[in-house]
């Protein structure tokens, strides 16, 4: 008999401990409804022979790849203190990156606290080319500007359907407060504005200002915009909530027109940075860059155009860390023409460099001058095009993302103080099949986003895709920039109080706040379940008879 219910009591245990729902450990995607798993199979590599590297320097080491499909730009956050991870409340400091998406996944959060083992926290299906992503304090904003794709049927990152409506393109703000389970709390598209989608957003963090550069490159007089994401605060606050199809917090979005653009220019901002200290803006263009005094964050104003003819595209428009120097890119042939572009230059100066950056002084931003050019060592790599990039504090060192070409990481000492000079290539790295949209260091480690784009014929499943991490020599563990890459890091912003105890489980409510978890809790219910069994199956044991 007691054999019996020691069989019945373990048999019990394992199945109450396969339900769905418990505290068992299980995949990030499980805690929706089961619809589908968009990261299930979604695992690191660690191990170099398992990865195909077409070359690096001897400066370079692989650490891991996460091959997460049809990646586009990405953000990072740092997170300290109490904070909702994964439902339970924690006290820690843990990494994440904001990852946009053009396909599906539409957008990731991945887990980097560990760079040595990145794991998917949380991925949505909304989708839409190109996928521009940032963060700031509890919210991941994506935008985009083509490929539009609603949030599926049963994605719980859109628990109330706002992204329903097929082809519209613009602007979805996630709430993750718990970065495991983000949810879409508004979106901007056509009803507010926005005609043809956002192409690249900009954060001015201090502001709480997404600066929103529209997909409006033909027009006669393109529109630029911003959304408040304070304001949006208040009204969520206050019990606002988006509604599908409607114009939803009309308070929070601005749009209209900074300068009057000529109509053959074929302009509009491409895509832009901030110099935070000197409140400069900079916008590029198609034809041209300009830049702008931000002195009054929401109306900006011109004071000079570059309009280089060197460069095919402006792409980039980053400052470096002391302001003194702004980098453009050169997107050579818009990389999407669908066919390859010439080679890159061999990291040498020439007169007409290839997909390269130009570097300008900015001392007096109404005269902005160039002081070099530096383009990536691959001499063989199609598509040489510098997409984004960012800076290293304490260094003179660019990480960037050159499609075809790899990540590259420049020593621009040689321009620091608006001379004429020449950067040189401090690393590089290239995995075979990749194209990398994105590169940028991170508290010690150089991450890059790689996609599908490049080549003709290149696989959107290809084992170059996903995110990449790689150490290089002299790119040490240091806090990274406040602003870089013209996104504000975005911190941490609204910790979880001391009222609520550690490893207590959690929600997050529609308007962003936590709240205890009431009626069924995952820990308590299945300790609660466990203990019923274990009482009944003891029950059945024969009663010990006493000695006389």
């Amino acid at each position: 008999m007691r054999t019996r219910a020691l069989a019945l009591l373990l048999l019990v245990v394992g199945l109450v401990a396969t339900i769905p729902g418990t505290a068992m450990a299980h995949p990030a995607s499980d805690w929706w409804d089961g619809t589908y798993d968009i990261g299930g199979d979604v695992e690191a590599i660690t191990d170099v022979a398992e990865v195909d590297i077409t070359r690096q320097s001897d400066n370079v080491e692989f650490v891991a790849n996460l091959p997460v499909a049809a990646t586009s730009d990405m953000q990072f956050q740092r997170r300290e203190g109490r904070q909702v991870w994964d439902g339970e409340v924690i006290d820690d400091t843990r990494d994440i990156v904001v990852m946009g998406g053009t396909a599906v996944p539409g957008l990731s959060i991945i887990d980097v606290t560990d760079p040595t083992a990145p794991a998917l926290l949380a991925a949505s299906t909304c989708g839409g080319f190109h996928s521009d992503a940032g963060v700031w304090e509890n919210y991941a904003i994506q935008v985009w500007d083509g490929s539009a794709r609603p949030c599926a049927d049963g994605d719980p990152t859109d628990p109330d359907n706002l992204d329903e409506a097929p082809g519209n393109k613009g602007v979805r703000v996630f709430d993750i407060t718990d970065p495991a389970r983000p949810r879409l709390v508004a979106f901007f598209g056509r009803d507010h504005g926005i005609p043809s989608g956002v192409h690249n957003l900009t954060i001015n963090g201090p502001e709480g200002l997404v600066y929103l550069n529209m997909a409006e490159f033909n027009a006669v007089n393109p529109p630029w915009g911003f959304i408040d994401l304070r304001k949006l605060d208040e009204l969520r606050a206050a019990g606002q909530t988006g509604l599908a199809g409607t114009p939803d917090f009309p308070e929070a979005i601005t749009i209209e027109s900074i300068r009057d653009w000529s109509p053959s220019a074929m302009d509009g901002c491409h895509d832009s940075g901030i110099a935070p200290t000197r409140q400069l803006y900079a916008c590029a263009g198609i034809t041209a860059s300009y830049i702008w005094d931000l002195s009054d964050p929401r109306l900006p104003t011109e004071v000079a155009v570059i309009p280089n003819p060197g460069i095919s595209i402006h792409h980039g428009s980053r400052f470096t860390p002391d302001e003194r120097t702004l980098v453009l890119g050169d997107e050579t042939a818009g990389a999407a023409a669908g066919t390859p572009e010439p080679v890159c230059t061999g990291g040498k100066a020439t007169a007409n460099p290839v997909g390269a950056t130009w570097f300008y002084n900015v001392d007096v931003p109404e005269l902005p001058v160039v002081t070099g050019t530096f383009s990536p060592t691959d001499t063989e790599g199609e598509f040489c095009t510098s997409h984004f990039y960012g800076f290293v504090r304490d260094t003179n060192y660019m990480v960037g993302g050159w499609y075809d070409a790899g990540i590259e990481i420049a020593d621009y000492t040689s321009v620091v103080d608006g001379v004429t000079g020449a950067p040189t290539s401090h690393a590089f790295f290239e995995p075979a099949e990749s194209g990398f949209f994105s590169a940028y260091a991170w508290h010690g480690y150089v991450y890059g986003s790689s996609f599908e784009y490049g080549a003709a014929g290149k696989d959107t499943n290809a084992p170059g895709r996903g995110l990449w991490i790689i150490e290089v020599d002299g790119i040490e563990d240091v806090e990274p920039l406040a602003v870089d890459e013209g996104n504000s890091w975005g911190r941490w912003g609204t910790p979880v109080d001391d009222s609520v105890p550690l490893g207590q489980q959690v929600t997050v409510s529609a308007d962003g706040s936590v709240l205890p978890l009431e009626g069924h809790t995952e820990l308590p219910t299945d300790a609660l379940a466990l203990g019923a069994v274990a009482l009944g199956a003891t029950a059945m044991l024969p009663a010990r008879r006493r000695r006389p």
